[in-house]
């Protein structure tokens, strides 16, 4: 019994220490987020053991992590910027064309790039979002890409 332990044990400390080293990548590869399909595929592992070594992260504090529902959903590197939202990335992505193709700014790009993303009434809430993590700021003339 304290063989199979043992074993258990080191086997979870060495895919964690894997997944520390293959982190960098996998957060480049996958931009929305890291999750347990992702640690899969990219250390080549069983989803039980994917899902101890994200964990094992998390637990020893040496990545972020995003939960819904009380479950672990993301993982990133300690101390990066969250994962885009779908809706953040079409807010954001609709900001980037509109404020290149017609070089507005402020509460008319904002406008202009919410109805162009789809995502209506929470636009303010994405936009405040988007300026936490760093892609947005406030101008001049109001909300900005950062350069």
């Amino acid at each position: 019994m304290t063989c199979i332990l043992i074993d258990r044990s080191t086997r979870l400390m060495r895919d964690a220490a894997a997944l520390a080293a293959a982190l960098p990548d996998l957060v480049e590869a996958h931009p929305e987020g890291v999750d347990t399909l992702a640690v899969m595929a990219g250390l080549g592992i069983s989803t039980m053991r994917a899902s101890a070594a994200m964990h094992e992260l998390v637990f020893s504090r040496r990545c972020a992590f995003s939960v819904r529902d009380g479950y672990l959903q993301h993982i990133w590197l300690a101390g990066g910027v969250p994962p885009m939202t779908p809706a953040e990335r079409r807010l954001f992505l609709a900001l980037a064309a509109i404020s290149a193709r017609d070089r507005l700014t402020g509460e008319d790009l904002v406008e202009a790039a919410a109805e162009a993303a789809g995502v209506g009434r929470a636009a303010g809430s994405l936009v405040t979002r988007l300026a936490l993590k760093g892609v947005l700021r406030r101008g001049a003339d109001g909300w900005e890409i950062t350069p």
